[in-house]
């Protein structure tokens, strides 16, 4: 049994088992009803395998999971967690092993706040206590009930000790169960401590949130066995410490006090507090209908000491010699109104450390009544005590660089706590005329301009490379990204203050509607303005309609991304939305993939029906169009479309391609539409979005490549349509779109805005140095995957840093210089798009002429027209030809061999060649010999490698033949560059050698 608990094994071991009594089904039974039955339990039992693959996380997934977890014979098939009938000896041994790492990190806890000796103290801190509504906590003395179901919460004012009193406790509680330890009887009743600081969790704690961060990396209990873990949250064996209600989001004060007075009625609860906030929440309760406070915790509200107190505190100071002793304690006498500031314990300590540092001028602000005052002297103080103490040998560039990097995260993030996530464009910020830190608009502005153009052209290659060849769209996608970054703008301003709230559906559907108009008409219309086509195609002479096209399908994919994109910025609230833990949201996908599949190609449809109606005469509609509908029809009705269903066929065909393409386009965008969150305890690294975000988008860009050079294979060149080349350009063109949407595009525009950040002297490029740096300081400290400081009135000391003309930070002079950075990048974009029009009405970069290319060599023969030469030497024929042209939107380059197919791989038809060599390859560089009297040979491929063997290309030649050379392109308005042309004409004698 141990193997089928393998992880992975159990979805295959039931395919196989279903599978088998299908076919067990078939072969024996011959009763149809039972074959019925037999076979409906496998098909449930095989979607269930399918559902738990792909919607692990689902919460019908998981009820059933448990359900059949609970169930003795369907658990063989199940990896082994979590378990819920652990046997007493494996509970005792979970107790044991939880109560050994739990000891270990409240000893790691004690020691690490008692490193400084700042936020730790020896002295038992007073206390008002008020009973709470449940037996056992009505009274004070916890330590003796312990073993009961307490719910407490420590108060107190900011620097009285609320979180040093909580980890004191929870040392209390391991010392208390340890003297069970061995005893088996007594340690099944005891319930094991945990400590949890709130903030490091992004969800209100519950059973699961908590389990996932216990075993996220970097956590103690992180090698504890699964099913022993989950076995002692999921029974209520834990005694829980959670730290900090007030340092979680202000909104979500609410649901976090419900969620552990929740947890409250089935084990015991310690929590802590800001008094003021917490009565804050309480009146909130009372103020709102439907909101009351169930369970009525005990109040440990901690009061500041008194002056024996203190006195006592430095009295008993181990570090403190007693001459120093002396001195600070008739200083304290000598100012009694002190005592008031050192009531507090962290104030307390912070000034014993730095009382030697301290100048007459520094002690007359200490002796002020405000005490914010003499708290931010004694941290400024303070810091350079410990900055001598941890890092003497540190050049001072170096601290002023570090501590330059804090103020600015303390100024920007405040007292929120703070990971790579949390970076996001409003950190773009410059100082005031007043010294104050606002806001960089302008900054944000050229960033946000920047970040959609790159993107806007990653999607032009995407779709170019799908189409034809990659660079078919610059110049397009960067109109496209102009005008996304405008309408954006224009979004986000009427949204206001509402961002982070969800839009209704109502509201997307206009703003993608009205995205994709906007961008349809302008992409399809540049577009149809830098390229020319035939005149037949011309709606004036400036203007190709046809040629719009691929400009417009450019738009429909850009407003496709771009508004989903934007739609999920503004329900997140961020620009930058790390893809934390993606998971393919399969049903959303193929829901939003069939709407909008079948919505574009029903467009694209009518459109195809608008063109044939208002150009009948354009190659597309007279030429390509009815031999390409006449082979579809014959491929599967074995006739040729009848006249009368001319437009029917031609809708299902445009509709049919396009919706293909729209399908797996939306399919793979709307997959993370809508994506769900994942909770804190998963994340392990200060960086684990970006990260994770950058490995998602390498794995799905390696699957895409797979899977649609796969579709591709099978459902394309099965018809005998294009070459694997085709379907490489496809895939890579797909490949782009998912690592843009599946995490890339996160990467991208981080990376940007952190050079940004770095130039700019806000954030380090890398964090690990400044992290060690403030960590050996204690001014930093890691809560589960993110970063705080170590006490909220550090963070207030830092985020009111003076920034002008203070020696102790340095600000990099905020010139224009990363605007000008900007402003080339703006200028090359500007430039791209203007390129084409250079190109086509300034230097006629387009064929006039039916064949147009230039001679790299000639020897012995006479130029007569563009296209024709004469012979002036009798011998043996020899040419070649190399360079590529480009011949189309749809088509891409071709060498002189020529190309069998365009848009993605569809044959290119013989509508499209000029006539009577309408066989050869389309685009091939060709050429035919006189044969006198007015008389011409048959065509020949310029290089020798494409001509048949009997067709010897070594053809005898004499003085006065003519030599004609063409390219195989009817339209050939819309080509550009030109092949080169290589010719030879030895004598037989050479030829013999």
């Amino acid at each position: 049994m141990d193997f089928l608990k393998r992880p992975g094994r159990h979805k295959a071991l039931l395919l196989l088992i279903l599978a088998a009594i299908i076919i067990l089904a078939k072969v024996f039974l011959h009763d149809n009803i039972l074959k019925t039955i037999l076979e409906t339990f496998p098909a449930i039992g095989g979607i269930y395998a399918v559902a738990t693959a792909l919607f692990p996380d689902h919460e019908w997934v998981q009820k059933t999971d448990r359900y059949i977890r609970g169930n003795k014979l369907l658990r063989i098939f199940f990896k082994d967690r979590p378990v819920f009938d652990l046997d007493s000896n494996n509970r005792n041994l979970a107790k044991q092993d939880f109560l050994f790492k739990i000891s270990v990190e409240s000893g790691r806890l004690e020691e690490n706040i008692k490193d400084v000796n700042i936020y730790s103290w020896e002295l038992k801190v007073n206390d008002d206590f008020e009973n709470g509504s449940e037996y056992f906590d009505k009274f004070p003395d916890w330590e003796n009930y312990i073993d009961n179901q307490l719910f407490q919460v420590i108060l107190g004012d900011s620097g009285i000790g609320k979180s040093y009193e909580l980890i004191k406790r929870l040392g209390k509680a391991c010392q208390h169960i340890e003297s069970d330890y061995t005893d088996a009887a007594s340690l099944a009743k005891k319930k094991m401590p945990v400590y949890i600081p709130l903030k490091a969790l992004t969800g209100a704690p519950d059973t699961l949130v908590i389990y996932h961060y216990l075993k996220s990396d970097g956590s103690t209990f992180k090698s504890m066995s699964d099913d022993r873990l989950w076995d002692m949250i999921d029974r209520k064996q834990v005694i829980y410490f959670f730290d900090g209600l007030d340092e979680v989001m202000e909104y979500e004060w609410y649901s976090y006090l419900k969620a552990i007075e929740k947890m409250a009625k089935e084990t015991t609860v310690f929590f802590s507090c800001r008094k003021e906030i917490y009565d804050e929440i309480i009146d909130d309760l009372y103020t709102k209908p439907n909101k009351v406070q169930e369970i009525k915790p005990a109040k440990v509200v901690l009061k500041p000491l008194t002056e024996h107190q203190i006195f006592a505190e430095i009295e008993g100071s181990e570090y403190l010699g007693a001459v120093k002793k002396e001195k600070i304690l008739a200083y304290i006498r000598s100012h009694e109104y002190l005592l008031k500031h050192l009531s507090f314990p962290l104030i307390l300590n912070l000034f014993l450390k730095v009382f030697d540092d301290l100048s007459d001028k520094d002690k007359i602000v200490i002796q002020t009544p405000e005490q914010e005052d003499a708290l931010e002297l004694l941290w400024c103080k303070f810091e350079d005590y410990i900055v001598a103490r941890k890092h003497a040998t540190a050049l001072d560039t170096e601290i002023i660089k570090n501590r330059t990097y804090t103020v600015w995260m303390a100024k920007i993030m405040g007292r929120s706590s703070f990971d790579i996530d949390t970076i996001q464009p409003n950190w773009l910020q410059k100082v005031s005329s007043v010294n104050e830190v606002v806001p960089s608009k302008s900054l944000q502005v050229l960033y946000y301009l920047m970040t959609r153009i790159t993107a806007a052209v990653l999607i032009g290659i995407s779709v170019g490379s799908i189409i034809a060849r990659p660079l078919t769209f610059l110049g397009n996608s960067i109109l496209g990204g102009l005008i996304v970054t405008m309408l954006a703008g224009m979004f986000k301003k009427m949204r206001g203050n509402d961002r982070g709230r969800r839009l209704n559906k109502l509201t997307e559907v206009a703003y993608v509607l009205l995205l994709t108009l906007a961008l349809v008409i302008i992409c399809g219309t540049y577009q149809g303005f830098v390229v020319p086509r035939e005149d037949k195609d011309m709606y004036r002479w400036y203007f190709s309609f046809t040629e719009a096209t691929p400009g417009m399908l450019l738009g429909v994919v850009l407003s496709v991304v771009f508004s989903y994109r934007i739609i999920m910025e503004a329900n997140e609230g961020n620009y930058i939305v790390p893809v934390e833990k993606y998971k393919f949201n399969w049903p959303h996908a193929w829901k939003e993939g069939l709407i909008w599949g079948v919505l574009v190609a029903i467009a694209v449809g009518g459109f195809a029906l608008s063109v044939k109606h208002f150009f009948p005469d354009s190659s597309f509609i007279a030429r390509w169009l009815p031999q390409t509908l006449d082979d579809i029809s014959v491929s599967f009705t074995h006739r040729k479309v009848a006249t009368a269903y001319v437009n029917l066929v031609l809708f299902a065909y445009a509709f049919t391609i396009t919706f293909i393409v729209s399908f797996l386009i939306i399919i793979i965008l709307a997959s993370r539409y809508k994506d769900i969150r994942v909770s804190s305890g998963d994340k392990n690294r200060l960086n684990y979005g970006i990260k994770t975000s950058l490995l998602t988008a390498a794995m799905h860009t390696l699957l895409i490549i797979g899977i649609v050079s796969l579709l591709y294979s099978f459902m394309i060149l099965k018809f005998g349509i294009a070459s694997i080349w085709h379907g490489i350009f496809i895939a890579f063109g797909m490949s782009i779109l998912a690592f843009l949407w599946v995490g890339g595009l996160e990467v991208m525009n981080h990376i940007i805005l952190r050079v940004n950040l770095y130039f700019r002297g806000i954030a380090p490029l890398n964090y690990d140095p400044w992290l060690k740096f403030n960590r050996d300081m204690a001014l930093v400290k890691e809560v589960g995957p993110s970063l705080s400081f170590y006490h909220n009135t550090l963070a207030d000391y830092f985020s009111k840093y003076k920034l002008a003309g203070n020696d102790r930070i340095r600000l990099k002079e905020q010139l224009s210089g990363d605007k000008w950075f900007y402003c080339i990048f703006l200028a090359v974009a500007a430039f791209l798009i203007y390129w084409p029009f250079q190109e086509r009405f300034i230097n006629d970069h387009f064929w006039k002429v039916g064949s147009e290319f230039h001679v790299d060599k000639a020897a012995h023969v006479q130029k007569l027209t563009d296209t024709t030469f004469l012979v002036l030497k009798t011998g043996r024929l020899t040419m070649n030809a190399e360079g590529t042209i480009h011949i189309g939107t749809f088509t891409g380059y071709s060498s002189p061999a020529g190309i069998t197919a365009g848009f993605m791989g569809v044959p290119i038809k013989a509508a499209y060649n000029l006539q009577k060599i309408d066989t050869f390859r389309h685009a091939s560089f060709l050429y035919k010999k006189s044969l006198g009297s007015g008389r011409w040979s048959k065509y020949y491929y310029v290089l020798p490698e494409m001509n048949d063997k009997e067709d010897t290309i070594w053809s005898h030649v004499a003085i006065g033949d003519t030599l004609h050379f063409w390219v195989n392109d009817r339209e050939f308005q819309n080509n550009s560059d030109h092949y080169g042309l290589i010719i030879d004409i030895l004598d037989n004698k050479k030829l013999k050698k």
